[in-house]
């Protein structure tokens, strides 16, 4: 990797990563046990698959997968959290699993290598997801399935608009979060077939949200005023609700899956 590239997006995800690489790994919507069901289910994985994880983070989704098929494989722009991963590998006493430190638009691997290809809460931090995308179809192998689970974002542009900016201001390794729309006419410009969906919510405190925060104190106050502003909205920018008296910002997730042509 240059250096100019480190000291632009790819520099920010490594930076934010490594700093967040243990909470995030211990995080419950990363943990989360009905949402891994949910992936599992619709990779319809079974013992004579190969799995990659692209952009895997702490390994969560590559060590759920690696009790159900051959051999599961991840991998990481960020280094710590490679080393995260590999100790949850040890935790779970996985044997059937890889990593690699590499991009997501370049992929190490041959085109085919795998059965099933997927990535999770990517998407959002990627400025050309097209790319990764196209990545991850050419290391599919036919008749495969590629599978992308990611925030989905309003359908009106003005309402995407704001939850992507208060998403930035918290995260600042954030891009931006695509519409249900835009991700699958990705997967269509890239090839994929027999697109079928699942959705689910993931639900945080807006205290837990900006506790977890490396944003500036300013930022970090205008996300505050941002979440409370869609409180009671009759079409939020994004759902917020309030649960014993704390404000919960609901995020919704979509899960797509297409398949390779044979």
């Amino acid at each position: 990797m240059n250096s100019s590239a480190e000291s632009g997006h790819d520099g920010r995800i490594r930076a934010e990563f490594t700093e967040r690489a243990e909470a995030f790994a211990t995080a419950p919507g990363i943990t989360d046990g009905q949402a891994l069901k949910v992936l599992l289910e619709i990779s319809e994985a079974g013992g004579e698959d190969t799995v990659l994880d692209v952009a895997c983070g702490a390994g969560v989704v590559v060590c759920a997968f690696a009790a159900l098929v051959k051999r599961a494989t991840g991998i990481d722009i960020t280094p710590a959290m490679i080393d995260r991963a590999r100790c949850l590998q040890e935790e779970k006493r996985c044997r059937n699993v890889a990593w690699e430190v590499g991009d997501s638009r370049c992929l190490p691997y041959a085109d085919g290598a795998f059965s099933i290809v997927v990535t999770r809460y990517s998407f959002h931090h990627i400025e050309q997801p097209e790319l990764t995308l196209r990545e991850m179809a050419r290391v599919c192998a036919p008749s495969g399935k590629v599978i992308v689970a990611d925030v989905c974002a309003s359908s009106d542009a003005g309402r995407a608009a704001t939850f992507n900016a208060m998403e930035r201001l918290r995260d600042p390794s954030h891009v931006r979060t695509l519409a249900e729309v835009e991700l699958t006419g990705l997967f269509a410009n890239v090839g994929l077939q027999n697109m079928c969906s699942a959705r689910y919510f993931l639900e945080f405190s807006l205290r837990d949200l900006v506790q977890h925060s490396s944003a500036a104190a300013a930022d970090i106050a205008r996300v505050e005023q941002m979440v409370r502003a869609q409180v009671g909205v009759r079409e939020p920018a994004f759902p917020v609700r309030q649960v014993n008296g704390e404000l919960v910002v609901v995020y919704p997730i979509l899960v797509l899956a297409g398949t390779k042509a044979a």
